[in-house]
């Protein structure tokens, strides 16, 4: 593997990629748990999503990016039985994703929203995207490799964009849970990686859709004030990353202990 841009690396070798050029690797979700939650949590925890709701953000990803490869699957009604299970045993080795009934009817209709949605769909139906490359630079200044995977690249319009599935695709809904779950961080080590690539983004765009009835959509970008906010706290974590992955020492920042005051909602109601 090289520094460099790859259209052809698989999801799962993108994600196990821990060192490249003699360099540690870092994706942008490493960096969001680093900075919101601890380095140790970074280093040493996970994600958990069950398996339904995995397959379904998998889904609406595939369906709206490159739906041309027919990688999703219209199963049985339930994910019970012997059935069931073998039939998903041989969609994943197909690199195929096999979803019940009622969820590819959802997942299907999600898409549409997209589609159907004036700024999403532009972006995602340009002839010129490009879908899911692998991006891997060096971030001089630490060290380390950035890697990044953007759902889609438009280089005409300078447009990157994530396709997102959420509850409330609402701006002011989007709004909160955006900063709430860093995306305001994505998008900065995203724009880094990008830029250090070669890349002149303009705009990095959240396609947003909401997971249920009418399922509305609608495209999100974050302002100059929060990009340059959020590029400063990248910076800064890069180099912290840097430090204690040579010292490989990971800590919560806790500090010894915590004194819980009282909160302000059991005062009042006192």
């Amino acid at each position: 593997m090289d520094l460099g841009i790859h259209t052809d690396i698989p999801n799962e070798q993108y994600h196990a990629l821990k060192e490249l050029d003699g360099a540690h690797c870092v994706s942008s979700s490493y960096i969001k748990q680093w900075i919101n939650k601890s380095p140790l949590h970074a280093e040493r925890g996970g994600f958990s999503l069950t398996q339904s709701v995995a397959d379904i953000g998998t889904a609406v990803h595939s369906m709206a990016l490159e739906p041309e490869r027919g990688d999703v699957i219209r199963g049985a009604e339930t994910r019970r039985g012997k059935e069931w299970k073998d039939a998903y045993t041989t969609a994943q080795a197909a690199g195929k994703t096999l979803l019940t009934a009622g969820d590819y009817d959802e997942c299907e209709a999600m898409t549409q929203s997209l589609m159907d949605n004036a700024q999403c769909g532009k972006i995602l139906q340009d002839k010129t995207r490009l879908c899911e490359a692998s991006l891997f630079v060096k971030h001089e200044p630490s060290g380390l490799v950035i890697k990044a995977r953007p759902d889609i690249w438009v280089a005409h319009s300078g447009v990157m964009g994530d396709v997102k599935t959420c509850q409330d695709a609402s701006p002011t809904g989007f709004t909160r849970a955006a900063f709430n779950l860093g995306y305001d961080l994505q998008s900065a080590v995203y724009r880094l990686a990008a830029r250090l690539a070669g890349w002149d983004v303009r705009y990095f765009a959240f396609l947003a859709v909401e997971k249920s009835n009418p399922y509305c959509a609608h495209l999100h970008t974050f302002g100059n004030e929060a990009n340059a906010r959020a590029d400063r706290i990248v910076e800064a974590a890069l180099m912290e990353i840097a430090e204690a992955k040579d010292k490989q020492e990971f800590t919560t920042r806790w500090g010894p202990f915590n004194v819980m005051h009282l909160p302000a909602w059991l005062e009042q109601q006192d």
